[in-house]
Order: C-alpha cells, then structure tokens, then sequence
C-alpha cells in the first residue's frame, strides 16, 4: 500500500485510473486556503455523477471520507479558483471480502453498480 494524494485544480477535474486487481482508498478532501465561500466535491463513477462532500473554509474545510474504489472514478468541484486537496492510500491488490464490509462503502458500491 501506498499514499495516495492529489490537488484538483479549480473547474477541472481528476480522472482515477485503478488498475487490475488494484484499489484506492479516499480518506480525505481538503480545501486550499484560497476558498473564500462553500465547495461543492463530486464523484463521478460510470458515468453518474454524485455529490460527495461540501466543504466551508469557516465551518468545515476538510472532510474524513473511507470509501475504497475498485474502479476508475473522477473527483471533480466547483471552487472557480483555487485546489481542493484529496488525499488516501492506493494498492495493487483488491481488498479481501471482509474488508469490504463497511456499511457506508456497500451504500456507495450499490448505487454505483445500479443499471
């Protein structure tokens, strides 16, 4: 396992990319400290676009998130100027079953993997 990080810049977006067998953990979102009003972070796997957090440089600037991701996803925002920070832990190997058995990541696995 490795740290993972990355600064996405303002009205763009990352796009993830996994790998066989591989996973990465997203543990964290962050704002720079140019953000002067509330942000709004997205996840956007199969092409479903989600909100996943949003942050506020006075009350809550940084977000803890535990979702592991078997699967290339993008993060994107909607700060005009400025970096909004992710950071996690990224492997090579797909987590064993019993790591998976959090409830929050079978919430976000299931509505992801809806046709």
């Amino acid at each position: 396992m490795e740290f993972w990080g990355v600064a996405v810049k303002g009205r763009q977006s990352f796009h993830v990319k996994i790998g066989e067998r591989g996973f990465v953990n997203l543990s964290r979102a962050s704002l720079g400290s140019e953000a002067q009003e509330p942000v709004i972070v997205y996840l956007t796997v199969k092409k479903k676009k989600q909100l996943l957090a949003t942050l506020n440089p006075m009350l809550l600037p940084e977000e803890e998130l535990n979702l592991t991701f078997v699967q290339d996803f993008e993060i994107s925002h909607n700060l005009r100027n400025g970096s909004v920070f992710f950071f996690g832990s990224k492997n090579k190997h797909t987590p064993k079953k019993e790591e998976g058995s959090n409830v929050e990541k079978a919430r976000v696995a299931a509505y992801f993997n809806k046709e």
